[in-house]
């Protein structure tokens, strides 16, 4: 007769194997403390562990592997909420897959490094623990039995839809002033982006409006004053023009001459890697160079490792950085200027 720990072979008649099954792997998600808001010793979700773990430790590097791995294939929601929670505790940061490419990479920061010490040592050691407190012998029963488990359940999941190449774009122009939607589209985008990592949602929203729609009222009385749009032009009939891109630059907000601000730099999701980013980044600095002013700022976060990685390429510098709370969630803020080569030899000497 088996023990209690050896697994029965299956024999005509002999008991339904699943309802043991389903007790076992809910004994398991409880002792594992996946019924926590919080797992491993961390402050961070289960999802987060693992997409953590996948990052650092199997070299998972772009957003369409990470979902396949974490099984969030269709739960756009989760898996922002999952890397998010990381992103914004500094465990990992986000870069261009390929320099100058809009395509996100993560990267595990040192303070991302650390976390996962903790938690593989806390595994490692909670693994070893049950497995002293078994019968003698049986190690490699439990793993031979757990491997072929998960390989079952992983063999019966559903299979993802292959990935199917988007049709041919028609193209993308830039186009300065305003159009009907700009600033619906813009705070749209605004939202779709950061809603999901920070949770920012109606004071956010209400002050972005009231921010931007200022600018573009003062659009006609201060030709200092511009914004711009990434129109996509319609690929098939029936399809109508969409903006996928904004920013704005704001000549008169700060209060100091010759100085302007970047203010509403945005992307939809699905424009990302088209260079939109960088067709925008270069309408306005073109404008800046026609209307010579001499200094521009721009607040980012230090998460946004890909568009601190524009900025820089077309000369900005980090000025200053500090925590503060914005819309009720503290982040790291960061203020980087450009200034006009006459001003940085002076600077220099």
């Amino acid at each position: 007769m088996p023990s209690a720990i050896e697994p029965e072979l299956e024999r005509p008649g002999s008991q339904d194997p699943v309802p043991p099954i389903r007790d076992a792997s809910r004994k398991l998600v409880r002792e594992l403390g996946f019924m926590r808001r919080t797992l491993a010793g961390t402050n961070l979700s289960a999802a987060a562990v693992h997409a953590l773990l996948e990052i650092g430790d199997h070299g998972v590097r772009d957003m369409a592997e990470l979902h396949a791995r974490l099984k969030l294939e269709g739960a756009r929601g989760d898996f922002d909420a999952a890397v998010g929670e990381l992103l914004r505790q500094g465990e990992i940061i986000v870069e261009p897959l390929v320099p100058g490419s809009r395509q996100a990479s993560y990267r595990v920061t040192p303070r991302g490094e650390e976390t996962l010490r903790s938690v593989n040592a806390l595994a490692v050691a909670r693994v070893q623990e049950a497995l002293d407190a078994a019968a003698p012998g049986t190690s490699h029963v439990i793993a031979h039995g757990l491997r072929a488990y998960a390989e079952a359940l992983a063999a019966t999941s559903p299979v993802p839809s292959p990935v199917i190449a988007p049709p041919p774009r028609a193209g993308l122009r830039i186009e300065p002033g305003y159009r009907p939607g700009f600033l619906a589209r813009t705070l749209q985008m605004h939202l779709d982006f950061y809603n999901p990592i920070l949770g920012w949602g109606r004071v956010f929203e209400t002050s972005l409006a009231k921010g931007f729609g200022d600018l573009i009222d003062r659009l006609e009385q201060n030709p200092d004053n511009q914004i711009w749009a990434a129109v996509r032009e319609p690929v098939v009939p029936g399809e109508t023009e969409r903006i996928v891109g904004t920013i704005l630059l704001d000549a008169e907000d700060l209060g100091e001459q010759g100085t302007a601000h970047i203010r509403g730099f945005i992307m939809d999701e699905d424009a990302r890697g088209l260079g939109v980013g960088k067709k925008l980044l270069a309408a306005v600095m073109d404008f800046v160079e026609l209307r010579g002013f001499d200094k521009v700022v721009l607040f980012t976060m230090g998460s946004l490792a890909a568009a601190v990685y524009l900025y820089r390429s077309v000369g900005f510098v980090l000025e200053c950085e500090e925590e503060k709370v914005l819309w009720g969630k503290q982040v790291l803020e960061q203020r980087f200027v450009w200034r006009r080569a006459r001003d940085q030899e002076t600077l220099l000497g």
